[in-house]
């Protein structure tokens, strides 16, 4: 669930929990990463389309396997 805030008629943002879970092949150093965090979106509205202006992750916890 997203919460976004209008910030004017162009321009919003938007916070996303977010969870991964990434296997990698055999032989690799890790076998799992599996992560908790927020995206953090920035909008902006060109020509009547939302687009995502800038986006950063965070992560709040971090388990490797």
């Amino acid at each position: 669930m997203a919460e976004v805030e209008v910030t004017s008629s162009g321009t919003a943002y938007a916070i996303f929990a977010m969870e991964d879970l990434i296997f990698w092949p055999e032989g690799s150093r890790y076998k799992t990463l599996h992560d908790w965090g927020h995206y953090h979106e920035t909008y902006e509205k060109i020509r009547g389309k939302w687009l995502i202006e800038r986006l950063k992750l965070t992560r709040l916890h971090v388990e490797q396997a």
